[in-house]
């Protein structure tokens, strides 16, 4: 075996392993885990230093994740009907099946044929219908009432098909505002790729939240860029 064919192998042997370590990551049981990684890249974003013991799992959800002060509800916005488990199960599969680094490459690391700009005011539209599901869902839970005043909703933008615009200021209608200060939470924020923002803090929000609320924040420094979901 030629050293080129020694490589390729290697390189399917790593990718055939990526996959299946994604489609383990992508389960209901690693969910906890999704969750507290959304919120460290959050506090990545916005420059909140931080320790992973502080970062933890909460055992009644909700909330699903602690942080200090912060009691994080953890909600991901994705493409209309996209399954990332499914996703990942899919690709693992036609790669496991490969004969070539040609035949994975192409499906694994090309991006979208385009990318459909979105504004942030249609971003917020997707948001708001986010949100009100998940308090109709909140809401409609038999075991327990839950107090959405004690809740910190985060929202992790995953979209595939668009790229959204950050606007300079994060403006909201006062109809959004109105109805999701009506539905109780404490404090919303979201973040997207290399960019984050709060769109509502109450009185008694954390701090740090409070402190950021009405514009969005980067990362600038793409070292800092390149880190932001290490565990």
């Amino acid at each position: 075996m030629s050293g080129y064919q020694d490589e390729e192998k290697k390189a399917l042997e790593d990718i055939r392993r990526w996959d299946e370590e994604s489609v383990v990551y992508f389960s209901n049981r690693r969910k906890p885990l999704r969750e507290r990684n959304v919120v460290k890249t959050f506090l990545r974003i916005c420059g909140i230093e931080f320790t992973n013991d502080e970062v933890k799992s909460c055992g009644e959800d909700p909330p699903d994740v602690l942080f200090r002060e912060a009691r994080f509800e953890v909600v991901d916005l994705l493409d209309k009907d996209r399954e990332r488990h499914r996703q990942f199960k899919e690709r693992a599969v036609k790669n496991k099946a490969a004969t070539s680094l040609a035949e994975v490459c192409h499906d694994l690391h090309e991006e979208p044929d385009e990318r459909f700009p979105l504004e942030f005011p249609e971003l917020l539209g997707r948001i708001e219908q986010l949100i009100d599901k998940k308090h109709k869902k909140l809401k409609s839970r038999k075991d327990r009432v839950v107090d959405f005043g004690t809740l910190d909703l985060l929202i992790y933008v995953s979209l595939e098909n668009h790229h959204v615009v950050p606007p300079l200021r994060l403006d909201c209608p006062s109809q959004f505002l109105t109805k999701v200060r009506g539905q109780g939470w404490r404090s919303v924020s979201f973040f997207m790729n290399v960019w984050a923002g709060v769109i509502l803090s109450k009185v008694d929000a954390p701090n740090f939240i409070k402190n950021l609320k009405g514009r969005p924040i980067f990362v600038q420094d793409a070292q800092v860029a390149s880190s932001l979901w290490e565990n």
